[in-house]
């Protein structure tokens, strides 16, 4: 019997959650996907049904204005268990690394002769 995503619907989404889902090479859809992200320190985040995003911290609640925002609060760097699963939670609501991104087109300024 292969693991499942839906054996982790469950389960709040944290750095274990993500190492076990990658190591385990389970495809998530969108319809298994956490609308929160459990950090440590008792950091948590969260994408609302209508696209918000909130980070909350020591009992305090917030909206900020994307996964970018949501990133920037956590503090977690890549490379660590917490960070990539952070930056893997992210990736499923859509946040692409800069390093990825495609270049912005460039403006034709006209020449000035």
């Amino acid at each position: 019997m292969s693991a499942s995503w839906r054996q982790f619907a469950a389960i709040q989404f944290d750095a274990t959650v993500a190492a076990v889902i990658r190591a385990l090479e389970v495809e998530v859809p969108p319809e298994g996907r956490p609308r929160s992200f459990q950090g440590p320190g008792g950091f948590l985040a969260a994408v609302t049904l209508d696209g918000a995003w909130i980070v909350c911290e020591a009992g305090h609640a917030q909206p900020v204005d994307g996964p970018g925002a949501v990133l920037r609060a956590a503090k977690l760097t890549a490379g660590t268990p917490s960070g990539d699963a952070l930056r893997l939670w992210l990736r499923w609501w859509g946040w692409v690394p800069k390093a990825e991104r495609a270049p912005e087109p460039q403006e034709q300024t006209p020449m000035i002769t």
